[in-house]
């Protein structure tokens, strides 16, 4: 008997079509490579590094820029209170006891008057007075801008028990000072600018001028003159901040 050999049919896919599922090449089912995950961390990091430094450039910036406003300020009061103290007769101080008894003397009433009228025309301006120095040290009060009704009235020889290392460096050095600050005494916080005033012919301190300006107030006109000269800054804090705060993401397979 023959017999011949029966070859089995090739088993189909549903479809019609043979499986070849089997020979799908490795990693075809993948989007990303391992290298390209590599780039996209890489600029991940960049935009990170990219942000961090475009915060860093705009916050300095920002800070010196508030920083030279507040010096520029600085210097305009000063220069107001050298013209102040330019305008003031040194004669009618040295005739001032820095007591009580000054309330009579026509000396005194012409420097309160002479202050009075600076300060109306000076609305930023607290307080403008003239202070000295006892031979024990103390500092006083000749003479102040405020009327003798006032709570902040400063009578002739009121001791400055406030008084700060600044107030005792303008008398011992004769220079004047607008760096330091805020001061608090028991009239508030101040900015203050202080000009010294000499015994004629002399270069030995006779009294201080002092200006005072509400620290809080000075704040708030440091701010708004700065933020116009801030916006490339601004700029530059908010971009930074849009760089961090974007997501990077990394399709890992």
């Amino acid at each position: 008997m023959d017999r011949r050999l029966k070859q089995s049919p090739q088993k189909a896919s549903p479809g019609g079509k043979a499986d070849h599922a089997e020979h799908t090449p490795p990693g075809a089912r993948s989007n990303m490579t391992p290298k390209s995950n590599n780039r996209s961390a890489v600029t991940c990091w960049l935009k990170v590094a990219s942000g961090v430094a475009l915060l860093v450039a705009g916050g300095l910036f920002i800070s010196w820029t508030s920083h030279r406003v507040d010096r520029q300020m600085r210097g305009d009061i000063f220069l107001q209170a050298q013209m102040v103290a330019q305008a003031v007769d040194i004669e009618n101080v040295v005739a001032l006891s820095g007591t009580e008894a000054d309330l009579r003397s026509s000396d005194y009433r012409r420097l309160k008057e002479q202050l009075t009228l600076i300060h109306q025309v000076a609305p930023k301006c607290r307080f403008i007075y003239l202070t000295g120095q006892r031979p024990d040290g103390k500092i006083f009060f000749f003479v102040d801008s405020e009327s003798s009704d006032s709570a902040d009235y400063s009578p002739p020889g009121q001791i400055y028990d406030e008084a700060t290392k600044d107030d005792y460096q303008v008398f011992a050095t004769g220079s004047g000072n607008v760096n330091g600050g805020p001061y608090k005494d028991r009239w508030g916080v101040w900015i203050t600018a202080m000009v010294p005033m000499f015994y004629p012919n002399t270069d030995k301190t006779l009294a201080v001028l002092g200006m005072d300006f509400n620290a809080a107030t000075w704040k708030w006109d440091v701010a708004t003159r700065t933020t116009l000269q801030v916006l490339p800054g601004a700029f530059a804090l908010l971009l930074g901040i849009f760089i961090l705060v974007f997501p990077c993401r990394v399709a890992w397979s």
